[in-house]
């Protein structure tokens, strides 16, 4: 018997796989980067906003959009009436 190149060549998998070693691994490594990405945008974010706050007054609050509401819905006079206080 006659031993040919052919014979030691291992046929591979027609799906790609990973550095996991998994058809499909690199699906879940992606959606935790994601997740990570958001979660690290979110903190960051509510702390600029925050510094942001902190000199800047704020235009608008819930309360305010509450007693708007609540100005509209007993048929009063509506009107937007702030006193802002430096702490």
């Amino acid at each position: 018997m006659a031993k040919g190149k052919a014979s030691s060549k291992k046929v591979s998998d027609s799906k790609p796989k990973g550095k996991s070693g998994k058809a499909g691994g690199g699906i879940i490594k992606r959606f935790f980067k994601m997740m990570l990405r958001v979660m690290l945008f979110g903190f960051i974010g509510s702390v600029l906003w925050v510094l942001i706050y902190r000199w800047v007054p704020v235009p608008f609050t819930p309360l305010m959009a509450i007693r708007f509401v609540e100005q509209i819905v007993d048929d009063k006079e509506v009107r937007f009436e702030k006193d802002w206080v430096s702490i």
